[in-house]
């Protein structure tokens, strides 16, 4: 990713982060589907920078939630004037069982 990211832990298991980072480079021709807008970050337009937030608690062993915003004002790199903006929010749940400690190989 090119850009600037800030991450801060918090007690309890708690965490989140922040980043500036250019953002996809999506066309009509392609749907403004998200996935074909992923830009190579040595080749990248930035023109319009996507942010990106992300909230993740792992307070129970084995248990991991998470949630993302991410908003870009263009998702062409205002290469099409009435594309507009995108919000995308995934969110995660991982259930992980806890290692056992108690068996032996």
């Amino acid at each position: 990713m090119g850009g600037r990211s800030a991450f801060r832990a918090t007690c309890g298991g708690s965490g989140y982060d922040f980043a500036i980072h250019e953002g996809l480079a999506t066309t009509a021709a392609k749907s403004y589907k998200p996935r074909d807008g992923r830009q190579k970050t040595s080749e990248a337009n930035a023109k319009d920078f996507a942010y990106t937030a992300r909230l993740k608690w792992t307070g129970l062993p084995g248990i991991e939630l998470g949630g993302t915003f991410q908003h870009q004002s263009d998702i062409t790199q205002s290469a099409d004037a009435t594309a507009g903006s995108a919000d995308l929010q995934p969110r995660s749940i991982t259930c992980r069982p806890p290692p056992c400690a108690h068996l032996q190989l």
